[in-house]
């Protein structure tokens, strides 16, 4: 445990570049006893939601990202001062407001605050789920929103007497700023371990992955919930091993809008703790989860990375095409070592069977709209060199570049392109 920092790193969202700028840390807390740290990002407010342990206590702060990439933080909120662990906030999008789930001596809660200006306005009641006094242990919570059925599901080890460690799930609403929690649905019935989850936002459906151990057989698994109505949880009960049948301990889970897959980063224990990658994505009609062959990538080169799940993390950069993760590298004097993956490629697509002009003026998706073609000109280009030929280039804008591209035109002005009637 030591200070709550925050370290902001810029990268370009560019298919093919890996620049990246660092911008510094920032304190959020100087407190010696500062751990168990979460954060979310708050679009309403244009703010980032940071929770962390300091003491005996659970607090929040709003921080500020200004244009110079400096960040600035308002006053600390309590929510919690009973040695809250397992620590995880999120936003809800649609009730407005900042959700922190986490447990206390193994028991779950849950608790919604109002953001007004820089801090927290409000806090409801913080909700315990009851059922069958159900309790977890540290590192072993995770929760995400349900974007198509606007609540929240946990996946977490219970731990409780009889329920031997087995992996079971949750789903709970938000009204203002009361929670109202499910009924808690049995996942997999043995131990389980290393438990992380994503959710897919264009199936609705959340994938959980995970460590089973049945007897000495340890392995990777993968299960895929859904919500099937109010807050009750379903899943077509299968647990589906990694190819290779490998083992994996510390790990993190995303899931990357850009290509519409899941990509699992973490401690690969049956192969000596090196870091791997692995992508997979939920078939939407039996809920199974597919993979293409054995496709685990390691990378770092041969370091050690440590197997703790709270020692990664990794997080899509929203549309681009490309993830970030963050691992603890032990062979790198235990430092946190931030990896750039591209979950995409830009292949040219452009050739005289499917390009027929330009646009004029934008056209929304389903709508209808006036295209210029060989011939015509049109004059919402900017940069152009008047006289130079001009090519589509593989990500749809005009280059010089003429290798393997197909002709756009030539510039009239900077601004006003001639459309070439050799080019279509």
């Amino acid at each position: 445990s030591g200070n709550t920092r925050i370290t902001i790193l810029e990268y370009s969202q560019t298919i093919g570049t890996d620049t990246k700028s660092d911008h510094g840390t920032t304190d959020v807390s100087t407190g010696t006893g500062s751990k168990d740290t979460d954060m979310a990002y708050d679009p309403d407010t244009n703010q980032i939601a940071i929770v962390y342990r300091e003491g005996s206590s659970g607090y929040l702060k709003l921080g500020t990202l200004a244009a110079n990439n400096t960040i600035s933080f308002g006053s600390a909120s309590t929510w919690a001062s009973s040695n809250p662990e397992n620590l995880n906030v999120l936003y809800d999008p649609d009730n407005d407001k900042i959700v922190v789930v986490y447990s206390e001596n193994g028991y779950i809660y849950a608790r919604a605050g109002t953001v007004s200006g820089t801090g927290i306005d409000s806090w409801g009641t913080a909700v315990n789920l009851t059922w069958q006094n159900n309790r977890t242990e540290d590192d072993e919570l995770e929760v995400v929103y349900d974007t198509t059925n606007n609540k929240f599901i946990i996946a977490y080890r219970n731990i409780q007497t009889n329920y031997l460690n087995r992996l079971y799930a949750c789903a709970f609403s938000v009204s203002g700023t009361t929670v109202t929690w499910g009924t808690p649905y049995l996942v997999h019935g043995y131990n389980s371990h290393y438990i992380k989850m994503a959710f897919d936002t264009d199936l609705g459906k959340a994938l959980i992955t995970f460590r089973s151990i049945t007897g000495s057989n340890t392995r990777g698994r993968r299960m895929v919930i859904y919500i099937s109505s109010g807050t009750t949880l379903t899943s077509n009960g299968t647990a589906y091993d990694y190819d290779g049948n490998h083992d994996v301990k510390g790990h993190d889970t995303c899931y990357d809008p850009a290509s519409k897959r899941f990509f699992t980063v973490g401690t690969q224990s049956s192969n000596s703790d090196k870091a791997f990658l692995y992508y997979h994505w939920i078939t939407d009609s039996d809920n199974s989860v597919y993979s293409p062959g054995n496709n685990t990538t390691n990378f770092a080169s041969t370091d050690v990375h440590n197997d703790e799940a709270i020692n990664w993390s990794v997080v899509p950069l929203g549309s681009s095409g490309k993830i970030v993760a963050v691992g603890k590298n032990s062979d790198q004097g235990n430092e946190p070592y931030v990896y750039l993956f591209q979950t995409m490629s830009s292949n040219p697509n452009s050739s005289a069977t499917n390009v027929i002009g330009f646009a004029p003026s934008a056209i929304n998706d389903g709508a209808t709209g006036t295209i210029n073609c060989a011939g015509n000109t049109v004059d919402n280009q900017s940069g152009l060199t008047i006289a130079a030929k001009y090519y589509i280039q593989n990500d749809g804008t005009l280059g010089l570049s003429s290798a393997g591209k197909l002709s756009g035109g030539i510039a009239l002005s900077s601004s006003k392109l001639l459309i070439n009637v050799e080019s279509f």
